[in-house]
């Protein structure tokens, strides 16, 4: 009896996290972009813009139920590229 009184609240909260979800990750992926593309053009390496691209695939791919391994292996390309990419860019400060 208790879960029929509830499902307005529970419908509720999903109806309004299937629609500002996404748009939240929208506007989470062009600030990302625009961070990353800044970091390359700064650092002269596009390290960084494939380091974003393969994590934002990967994310996409998590959600599939084949692609969450390649998701998890995404994951982690990324993470290495964007270390990399972090490793050159304090050299590049140096000089």
């Amino acid at each position: 009896m208790g879960i029929i009184l509830l499902m307005p609240a529970i419908m509720s909260g999903l109806g309004t996290m299937l629609l500002f979800g996404p748009m939240i990750a929208l506007i989470v992926a062009i600030c990302g972009y625009r961070i990353h593309a800044e970091l390359a053009r700064l650092s002269g390496s596009s390290l960084f813009l494939w380091a974003f691209w393969i994590y934002t695939a990967s994310v996409l791919l998590c959600f599939s139920v084949f692609g969450i391994f390649v998701g998890f292996a995404g994951f982690i390309i990324a993470w290495v590229l964007l270390f990399v990419a972090w490793w050159g860019f304090k050299k590049l400060e140096k000089r």
